[in-house]
């Protein structure tokens, strides 16, 4: 590649680049609305994470028949 071509290859790998990190930096802000909500409606319901440990959801045992063929 000649010395034009190598110039317009670099501004194009660093137009990537520069995209690559709005669009890391755009996840971020998401991740953080995210958790913000989650962390609003925990509050409004009264549900403290760090104070509950999960109920365990009982299961029935169900036992479902499996026919092959006709």
């Amino acid at each position: 590649m000649n010395s034009l071509q190598n110039i317009v290859h670099e501004m194009h790998l660093q137009a990537i680049e520069d995209e690559m990190l709005a669009h890391e930096a755009l996840i971020d802000q998401l991740d953080q609305a995210h958790q913000a909500r989650i962390t609003r409606i925990n509050e409004r319901f009264g549900f403290n994470p760090s104070e509950s440990t999960p109920a365990a959801i009982p299961v029935a045992d169900v036992t479902v028949p499996v026919v092959f063929g006709e």
